[in-house]
């Protein structure tokens, strides 16, 4: 394995054992410390695995249509005592950390590579920027950033092609 390859897996690794927002931008300060090359590198390694993680865990087609309907569930039920009991059992189930941690790492990439970035990556950071303070500090809201997301990179549904090779009965057709 060479030193570059080397390099860029141990930043890879830090990431993945960054606990805060803060340990994220002290990868990326790092990083914009290499050389130009190896910083490219870097940073589109660490593009490469964000997105790909995001669309392993990405919901399409019935998840996020049922992850969409327990939201607006959620929502309605808000202010009311098990409105209110079922957003803390969330929040505590799910937790924040993990999800700031990852906003974080996509609004460095999205600020290192701007109109360059992928297109999960500018999805994320479009819709991120006009969540409220008080819902980006939540899980709910991540969940809700999450869904947003992938209904705007969810890839289209495969064009169905007329087969070809497939030729009509022979005989008279009714």
């Amino acid at each position: 394995m060479s030193d570059e390859q080397l390099g860029v897996d141990e930043f890879l690794a830090m990431l993945e054992i960054a606990e805060s927002a803060d340990d994220v931008d002290a990868v990326f300060v790092a990083a914009s410390e290499m050389p130009a090359e190896l910083k490219t590198k870097v940073i589109d390694a660490i593009e490469a695995k964000t997105v790909a993680n995001f669309r392993e865990t990405m919901p399409t087609g019935e998840e996020l249509s049922e992850l969409k309907v327990v939201l607006m569930q959620i929502d309605a039920a808000k202010g009311t005592p098990k409105g209110d009991l079922a957003r803390a059992q969330m929040e505590a189930t799910l937790g924040t950390a993990e999800a700031l941690v990852s906003a974080q790492t996509f609004l460095n990439l999205s600020n290192a590579k701007g109109d360059k970035a992928d297109p999960v990556v500018q999805a994320y950071a479009e819709a991120a920027g006009q969540m409220p303070d008080e819902e980006f500090s939540s899980a709910i809201g991540h969940l809700k950033l999450l869904v947003q997301v992938s209904e705007k990179v969810a890839p289209a549904a495969p064009k169905v092609v007329a087969n070809p090779f497939r030729k009509p009965p022979a005989g008279p057709q009714p």
